[in-house]
């Protein structure tokens, strides 16, 4: 079983946070609704205030397919690329530095 089908089985919620370049409120409205249409199990939302217009997107039940999304929000004219997990690229850092240091 995949780690998404077994944090869904046990109730835990699966995030994706997306860079877009959707600017406006209007844009983002359409978008929410669109992506609630076509992706039942997913709740979106946009933080545009963030410097990377970001699209977060929640599933409690399915994985979620970011290159689906990321096609989806295309046929629409946007862009969109998933954002690092901040924890993971600090976790690799750390890994790096404790392997590669002289004591």
């Amino acid at each position: 079983m995949s780690l998404e089908k077994s944090l869904a089985a046990n109730g835990k919620a699966m995030i994706e946070v997306f860079k877009t370049n959707v600017e406006s409120d209007d844009q983002a409205a359409i978008l929410v609704e669109e992506i609630h249409r076509n992706f039942a199990d997913y709740k979106a939302n946009f933080d545009l205030q963030d410097c990377d217009n970001i699209l977060r997107i929640k599933s409690a039940t399915e994985p979620i397919e970011p290159d689906c999304l990321i096609s989806f929000l295309k046929d629409f004219g946007f862009e969109a690329e998933i954002l690092p997990d901040d924890n993971a690229y600090n976790n690799r850092l750390f890994f790096y530095s404790e392997k590669n240091s002289r004591v």
